[in-house]
């Protein structure tokens, strides 16, 4: 696998099937672990529904303010980030945000441990901070989830403290790593996820 085998592009209609089945069909105990209730996610036609409107809704604008991004692997879609709880700049016009909540889910069993978020997380955050004028990307990422906050270290990006999340889907609050990137970091950001990525390769090569 080469790093430019891994891109982030705009999500499609195309991409609403695997949406779909890694919330609806991935083990429940997997869901759980993310701290999501499965209960509570909507019924599987409304959240078609709604990803059929935004997909709709992003097309009469070629798709620049959509919050949902693919992650694509040799072309093949393997996941999605997705950009939450958007603050509006004060003052602004209502097309530009003063920061977001930045999420990544990799679909399959397969995909995770490959490297892939350590390219993803760093090209989704040049393109929202493109899309949405941010002044901060901002990650609130579960205590208990590894893979999570391990790509974060990788990184280099440090967390600036703990918080809590109380979301519709969760079981209840979730302990969390707090993290705030912003634009000027990104050049080392990426520096760093180049050596990783280099580093891993390696090792993939000698086991």
């Amino acid at each position: 696998m080469h790093i430019n085998d891994i891109q982030v592009r705009g999500f499609s209609s195309s991409d609403i099937a695997g949406f779909l089945e890694y919330w609806y069909d991935s083990d429940p105990a997997f869901l759980r672990s993310l701290g999501v209730n499965p209960a509570k996610l909507p019924q599987r036609k409304k959240m078609r529904e709604m990803l059929e409107l935004d997909m709709e809704r992003q097309g009469r604008d070629g798709n620049r303010n959509s919050a949902l991004l693919a992650i694509a692997l040799q072309g093949t879609t393997v996941g999605v980030h997705e950009l939450t709880h958007l603050a509006p700049r004060t003052g602004g016009n209502g097309l530009s945000f003063e920061s977001g909540i930045m999420h990544a889910h990799i679909w399959r069993p397969e995909n995770r441990g490959q490297g892939i978020a350590l390219v993803s997380y760093v090209r989704a955050m040049q393109e929202y901070f493109r899309r949405f004028g941010l002044d901060a990307v901002l990650f609130e990422s579960p205590i208990h989830n590894p893979a999570a906050n391990g790509v974060k270290s990788k990184l280099g990006i440090g967390a600036s403290g703990e918080g809590r999340m109380h979301w519709p889907l969760l079981d209840g609050p979730v302990r969390t790593l707090r993290y705030r990137v912003t634009p000027g970091e990104l050049p080392a950001i990426e520096q760093r996820m180049r050596r990783a990525w280099t580093e891993l390769r390696h090792r993939v090569e000698e086991c």
